[in-house]
């Protein structure tokens, strides 16, 4: 008795020869097969490479980009010299002397983090004690003394403000 067309299989029922299926293993060809390994390796390497590259040119940035400063480092300074110069006229006002060195003002009366840097050098303003006051420097963007424009223009303050 063979089974209506129409019906359905189930899992374990007789199934005749003639409505069997065999399955084959289909051929892959060998040649097509290394052609798409290497597309794809190709593919890996070429997104390697340009990922590498992307991370190069970051390191570069990073490592380059802070010395090409702005004009705002410029004023950003004249305006933190001004507040030191603040602070060491309210250190003079209490203690009667300009303090020997910035360090001095390192307190929570005056800048509770610390004395602010030099936007350029990432170091002290140059400070000198003098007899009648005091001088504070940033020798601008060039790090060097002169500069006829900003931002390669010294700054300096004195007692009196800005001088020049």
């Amino acid at each position: 008795m063979e089974p209506a067309p129409d019906k359905p299989y189930h899992p374990g029922e007789y199934v005749p020869p003639d409505l069997q299926i065999t399955l084959r293993p289909i051929a892959v060809n060998p040649v097509r097969a290394t052609g798409r390994r290497q597309f794809v390796r190709g593919l890996l390497s070429l997104l390697a490479g340009l990922i590498g590259l992307f991370v190069l040119m970051l390191a570069l940035l990073y490592v380059f980009l802070p010395r090409y400063t702005t004009p705002s480092h410029w004023e950003s300074a004249k305006v933190t010299m001004a507040e030191i110069g603040k602070a060491l006229e309210m250190y003079k006002a209490e203690t009667g002397a300009y303090p020997a060195s910035l360090d001095e003002l390192h307190s929570n009366r005056y800048f509770v983090n610390g004395v602010p840097k030099d936007p350029f050098s990432k170091d002290d303003f140059l400070y000198e004690r003098t007899p009648d006051g005091f001088t504070l420097t940033c020798l601008g963007k060039d790090m060097e003394t002169g500069g006829t424009e900003p931002p390669n223009q010294d700054i300096v303050f004195n007692e009196k403000g800005e001088v020049g």
